[in-house]
């Protein structure tokens, strides 16, 4: 039905998982997709849009250094504007015990998690209010930190659970320049953050969710396209978690 048609879609994390099944989405939904990610992966999946007809631009670029306001200025001056942006980028170490976790540990996860995502909104915003049409920006936090416990990784869930923190006081803000914001919390899903999951403990993940399977990563970005939509259009400052039931 092309719910995105003639719009502008800025992913982060666009070259595997969630954020290339979500770019791959929102171009057959009819938008242009400015991909950002750190490997040269997204040139493959910006290729793989041109060649069904699309509108693609890869942006190559590190987070934890790149600068923010850049990403958007190309993004802006290559497709014309912004109308969607979906901060996806994210990493998720295994770090154990805090007491093993370095504050280098704390600096590159929330950096990349957390800062990296204010930075980004802060020069996204402009350009959706210079439109006058509004916009709709989606966060990827997860259900580790806002509601389950992210024993693994301390700075992890603090981050993600910051996302969420984000998005709310974001939302409240800009929701009068039109802007709607909110955030998507994906449970156990098939991606390469979890692709290293021991086989048993992935047999007892999947056996706690009453779904009784992983999800995949379009089950998210079919998410994140409702709320990047007009079907969203009174859904602001919401978390929408994707998780097959697992925190039941």
């Amino acid at each position: 039905m092309k719910g995105l048609e003639g719009k502008v879609a800025l992913v982060t994390g666009a070259a595997s998982g969630i954020g290339r099944a979500t770019a791959l989405l929102m171009a057959s939904e009819g938008a242009a997709v400015a991909l950002v990610d750190r490997s040269a992966g997204g040139s493959e999946v910006a290729s793989a849009i041109q060649e069904a007809g699309g509108r693609a631009l890869f942006l190559q670029a590190d987070l934890a250094v790149a600068d923010a306001e850049a990403i958007v200025r190309e993004a802006v001056g290559s497709l014309g504007r912004i109308d969607v942006f979906f901060g996806n980028a994210g990493i998720n170490p295994h770090l154990g015990d805090i007491t093993e976790t370095s504050m280098d540990d704390w600096d590159l996860i929330t950096t990349i998690d957390l800062r990296a995502q204010f930075a980004l909104c802060k020069a996204v915003v402009p350009h959706m209010a210079a439109g006058g049409g509004g916009g709709s920006i989606i966060l990827n936090a997860s259900i580790s930190g806002p509601i389950w416990g992210a024993d693994h990784s301390v700075p992890y869930g603090a981050a993600k659970a910051g996302v969420v923190g984000l998005v709310r006081s974001l939302a409240a803000q800009v929701g009068p320049k039109g802007i709607r914001v909110n955030a998507i919390l994906p449970g156990f899903i098939d991606t390469p953050l979890n692709w290293v999951t021991d086989p048993a403990v992935r047999e007892r993940i999947i056996g706690r969710i009453p779904l009784r399977r992983a999800g995949q990563p379009e089950d998210v970005a079919k998410a994140v396209l409702f709320l990047a939509s007009d079907d969203a259009a009174y859904v602001t400052g919401a978390s929408l978690v994707v998780d097959g039931g697992f925190t039941l």
